[in-house]
């Protein structure tokens, strides 16, 4: 009785054209590594996904009256939106960050004009008090911060601003740091009392 083997053809084939497939093998290596040198590289490169942020700072209130104040109604609106996925809320004292995200397929310019629009109908429902209006930030990978350093106690605005500005200058001088920015501080402003007589 004979012993017959099985063979696999191809595993048979490669054995037997060793060299051949060595040198295919070293070409597809030196093909790989000649597209990866030309392959364009950037160390932040632009990408964007449809999602925006929309922040409010209204002053002096808690997170409970910034939640019911600002937050909803604005929330409110983007839910309406055609092709929002989620809209998910932040509501601390002070400050309410509210974060929409859209369906990949829309264009970046589509999704701030929607949210734009439906911050705008929100803002008849807003405090009328309200110093700034929603401010409308798209996300983009290149910006989102590393750090997010907060600073706050039981010290006045003026000192807070101060020590902030400190802390920013310092921070700036880290040469691997692209980009620093200050947000949420109340602008100063002057009362002047004319005496006319």
């Amino acid at each position: 009785m004979k012993n017959k083997l099985k063979e696999f053809g191809l595993t048979s084939l490669a054995i037997d054209n060793a060299t051949s497939v060595f040198l295919v093998s070293f070409m597809i290596l030196l093909f790989g590594l000649q597209s990866y040198q030309k392959m364009p590289k950037q160390q932040y490169p632009d990408a964007s996904m449809p999602t925006i942020f929309v922040n409010t700072p209204y002053f002096g209130n808690s997170a409970e009256e910034i939640e019911n104040l600002i937050s909803r109604p604005i929330e409110k609106e983007l839910e309406g939106v055609e092709g929002i996925k989620s809209v998910n809320s932040t509501s601390i004292q002070d400050f309410s960050v509210i974060v929409a995200e859209f369906d990949a397929s829309l264009e970046m310019s589509e999704v701030l004009r929607k949210t734009k629009d439906a911050v705008d109908k929100a803002k008849s429902e807003l405090p009328t008090d309200l110093k700034q209006d929603p401010e409308i930030l798209e996300i983009n990978f290149s910006e989102i911060p590393i750090v997010t350093v907060n600073v706050s106690g039981d010290y006045s605005p003026d000192e807070l601003r101060a020590y902030a500005e400190q802390l920013k200058n310092k921070i700036e001088l880290i040469k691997e740091v692209s980009k620093v920015q200050m947000r949420g501080q109340q602008e100063r402003e002057m009362k002047i009392d004319v005496d006319l007589n």
